[in-house]
């Protein structure tokens, strides 16, 4: 009786080759699809989470202590807190957007518009966003004072 591997391989091909290396070939290759599928449910686990942090933003807090370190007069405090919200990537999306959108300093919102920029595309498709969605004309106009 003739062995035929159901795999993609050459063992059931090859007359020298044994029903028992098909069979340990199919089950390597099963193995190997498992840790495949394991490895990206891991993955999309993990992006899930940044996702959730994502939409979890910062608490009313930290927001506050970033805004007024921001506002700060000492060069050093807003220099630190520009780092801090470079380092938090989207999650400081939302903060910086709050930024442009209402405060009143120009530089301040230039500020939050560079840092937005730094964060790539997702930055740049939120300003978009918020320039065309925005139904408040004195907000459309600071998104358009900042980036420009």
């Amino acid at each position: 009786m003739e062995s035929v591997c159901m795999g993609n391989c050459t063992a059931g091909s090859n007359p020298a080759l044994s029903a028992k290396d098909c069979k340990n070939h199919i089950i390597s290759t099963l193995q190997a699809g498992q840790r495949q599928r394991k490895q990206r449910e891991k993955q999309d686990q993990e992006a899930g989470s940044q996702e959730w942090v994502f939409l979890q933003g910062l608490d009313p807090k930290t927001r506050r202590l970033l805004l007024e370190d921001l506002k700060s007069q000492d060069p050093t405090r807003v220099e630190e807190t520009r780092q801090l919200l470079s380092c938090l990537g989207p999650v400081a999306l939302p903060l910086l957007m709050e930024v442009i959108k209402e405060e009143d300093n120009v530089g301040l919102r230039q500020i939050a518009s560079r840092l937005l920029g730094r964060l790539g595309q997702e930055g740049a498709t939120l300003l978009k966003r918020e320039l065309v969605l925005e139904g408040i004309a004195e907000q459309r106009v600071r998104i358009l004072e900042a980036i420009g």
